[in-house]
């Protein structure tokens, strides 16, 4: 099994919240790959359409990101990422059924790029890159143009995307121990509805 290796955890501020971002494995891609190759057109990522950060939000799902440099007519990392050993392995595609994913462009600069830190488009600058997030966006977990290619395994995105999950299903199980109160007025309005019994009549 390969090593995932924790290198930088930087702190990303939202509008909504603050997100802990850690990467995985550590050092700079060195990828000399001279095939061309036309980011954001791989068998997935192809289907994916922009989206702002409030609608993925309001998704209430787990999140994957894209990002792409369309300049660069080279992209191999973009290739990579799109490919088997990245978001484009047949278990990532089966995993990521679960998830709200979206891919966006580095030059984007439509209403569908709002909200997504600028960080995150610089990480793509003349590459290419993935984020995941949970529905809550307290976890992250990013492939990066600072990743190595050896680093960007089919393992490795499974475990990011698994990573994920599991912390979804934790989530639910601790709403499911201890659920949130009905919002207030809840029963009042309740009351209201034709065929409610009022809470004098119920013994």
């Amino acid at each position: 099994m390969n090593l995932i290796r924790i290198i930088t955890v930087m702190t990303l501020s939202f509008a909504t919240g603050t997100v802990l971002a850690q990467g995985l494995s550590s050092g700079r891609n060195n990828n000399n790959n001279k095939d061309s190759y036309k980011a954001g057109n791989g068998e997935e990522v192809k289907k994916w359409t922009a989206k702002s950060m409030e609608d993925a939000k309001k998704s209430g799902l787990p999140i994957c990101v894209y990002i792409f440099d369309p300049a660069n007519k080279n992209n191999p990392r973009a290739k990579l990422l799109e490919g088997g050993e990245g978001i484009g392995g047949a278990d990532a595609k089966d995993k990521l059924k679960k998830f709200y994913c979206l891919k966006l462009s580095v030059a984007s600069a439509t209403d569908s790029a709002k909200g997504w830190p600028a960080e995150w488009f610089s990480r793509a600058k003349d590459s290419a890159a993935v984020f995941l997030l949970s529905s809550d966006f307290t976890q992250i977990r990013m492939f990066d143009k600072e990743i190595p290619k050896e680093s960007i395994t089919a393992e490795n995105t499974e475990l990011a995307i698994g990573f994920i999950l599991q912390y979804e299903e934790k989530k639910k199980a601790q709403a499911a121990k201890n659920p949130a109160p009905p919002p207030a007025g809840a029963v009042a309005n309740a009351n209201k509805q034709p065929g409610a019994v009022p809470p004098a009549m119920k013994n």
